[in-house]
């Protein structure tokens, strides 16, 4: 006979953690997000899957405005979660075995993670895109949290209001600042950075027994780049 499943709240684990970044409001008696052992998750009558959601019971406004809070939040977090998975388990494996695993490219894996290690966790705003991250992640840190700050601090609008700033705006400002007339700089940088990574990807899919060397090559050229940085 099945065991009982284990219900654990995201809420109590976190002891009241969630209530500031979910907006979970408990005094409401609206039910903190359930994560159930067997891979599902719930906010109140709505059931997760992974192709949509399901109803099990009686849906109360609450939950539904719940689970479109909670939505939101993922939605501009994904990439950080999985730019830290892939960090966080670099000593198990390498990126292009992260890709396969969860079905992303390696290039998306990339940059993920190349994002996620170079903004620090503490510095990053939440009601900021990633990409507006993705923008400063080549500065010091200082340069990162006041170009952050100045992007969400935005413009004052006719009303009083402030809009933040846009990812192109913010990146129109740094080039400003750092006189850049060519504003193609960046772009034909990641670019070339990206085709490099697909051929590397394509030479090592063609040559598996090559996979390791290849890796060690790149590691010790990264390390001497770094080397050379610190001169």
């Amino acid at each position: 006979m099945a065991g009982k499943r284990d219900t654990t709240k995201i809420q109590d684990l976190f002891d009241g953690v969630v209530d500031d970044d979910l907006n979970f409001d408990t005094r409401n008696n609206v039910r903190a997000l359930d994560v159930i052992a067997a891979q599902e998750i719930r906010t109140g009558a709505f059931l997760w899957t992974p192709v949509g959601l399901q109803i099990e019971g009686e849906i109360t406004r609450d939950d539904w405005e719940e689970t479109g809070r909670v939505l939101k939040r993922i939605e501009g977090s994904l990439q950080w979660l999985i730019g830290d998975w892939v960090n966080y388990g670099l000593d198990w494996g390498d990126r292009e075995e992260f890709a396969n695993a969860i079905g992303f490219s390696v290039q998306t894996i990339y940059e993920y993670a190349k994002v996620a290690k170079a903004v620090d966790f503490r510095i990053r705003i939440p009601n900021l895109t990633f990409g507006h991250h993705q923008v400063v992640k080549s500065h010091s840190i200082e340069d990162q949290e006041y170009w952050l700050g100045a992007a969400l601090e935005g413009d004052e609008l006719k009303d009083g209001t402030r809009k933040s700033w846009s990812i192109d705006r913010l990146r129109k400002e740094i080039q400003k600042v750092e006189g850049r007339s060519d504003t193609k700089k960046q772009s034909t940088l990641d670019e070339w950075i990206d085709n490099s990574l697909a051929l590397i990807h394509r030479v090592i899919k063609k040559n598996p027994r090559k996979r390791n060397a290849i890796i060690l090559m790149l590691r010790e050229w990264a390390d001497r780049l770094e080397q050379e940085s610190k001169k």
